[in-house]
């Protein structure tokens, strides 16, 4: 278990709509290089972002971790360093040291915070935090307005060779909401993309089994009625088809919240399953979503171990 992988804070926040592409952090002086945005093509890391020092001795920290301290720590560092330079690390009060080249790092229990320093200049991608305790870890990552084109066009070189050491179990793949409100919507260049996709994960991450997570309903207002556009079912089945051809696993969303024509209901519900932009849902209208794809999986688990006893 532990909190996986983690970005800084302040970089965590960055959206695509921010300005300049590149600003300096409130977090003592580091510049963020986001990806999924026009022009920047990377190399990004697992948050999908890249923040670089801007001087010597610029610090970052990640926690704390007050109210559950991890009684142990492995944290996995995932950095470059310029010529000349280096990272170092601490944990809590502890004396600063040198991040190893492999970016793996131990913390004595209890750890309440992390802090990275940087000696020269270096560029960090974030930190994956695990302990011994078993669960799951969930790495995620999201970007506001992003499009799956712009994921299979940036530099995976720094990306990929992260997503082989973090060595995931699953990978889930979502997108299809921004195509449809841009109107992005021509089904073979959709499935063609997400078949990239999904082979550059395989490619990774072998041993991984790979998700596409459908979009969930959208609408549209036309005259007194909302009306789900009818470039969502094209995306949908562009992503079905892609993910079939792959030998990945696809989960409809749509279908699973009551399909088409729903959305205006869930902004009417209450609690809200959906703001009134009727484009996102609400954290109640995400956990439903989850509660579909978890009894889902069940429900597959289910009828696979009725044909496999043993």
């Amino acid at each position: 278990g532990g909190p996986g992988f983690m970005l800084p804070g302040a970089v965590a926040r960055y959206g695509l709509d921010d300005e300049p592409t590149r600003r300096e952090s409130p977090e003592e002086s580091w510049t963020i290089a986001p990806g999924l945005r026009r022009g920047e093509t990377g190399p990004f890391g697992l948050g999908l972002v890249r923040v670089t020092s801007a001087r010597p001795g610029a610090t970052v920290t990640f926690g704390p971790w007050r109210a559950h301290p991890l009684d142990t720590a492995s944290v996995e560092v995932f950095h470059e360093v310029r010529e000349n330079s280096m990272l170092e690390y601490r944990f809590d009060e502890a004396a600063w040291a040198r991040v190893p080249d492999d970016g793996v790092i131990q913390g004595a229990a209890p750890v309440r915070r992390l802090a990275l320093r940087s000696r020269g200049t270096v560029d960090l991608y974030g930190v994956a935090v695990e302990t011994g305790a078993p669960g799951v870890v969930v790495d995620g990552a999201g970007v506001v307005g992003a499009h799956a084109a712009q994921l299979a066009a940036i530099d995976w070189t720094s990306l990929g060779r992260q997503l082989t050491r973090r060595a995931p179990r699953l990978v889930a793949i979502q997108f299809g909401t921004n195509e449809v409100a841009s109107h992005h919507t021509r089904a073979a260049v959709i499935e063609a993309t997400f078949a990239e996709l999904i082979a550059r994960v395989k490619r990774h991450a072998p041993e991984s089994a790979v998700l596409v997570f459908g979009p969930p309903d959208m609408a549209r207002r036309e005259g007194e009625t909302w009306v789900t556009p009818a470039g969502l079912a094209d995306v949908i089945a562009a992503e079905r088809r892609a993910a079939e051809r792959a030998g990945a696993a696809f989960f409809d969303s749509l279908a699973a919240l009551g399909g088409a024509g729903r959305m205006d209901e869930l902004t009417r519900a209450r609690p809200a399953l959906a703001y009134p932009d009727h484009i996102h849902l609400t954290r109640r209208g995400y956990e439903q979503l989850a509660d579909a794809y978890v009894d889902a999986l069940t429900a597959g688990y289910t009828r696979w171990r009725s044909t496999h006893p043993d």
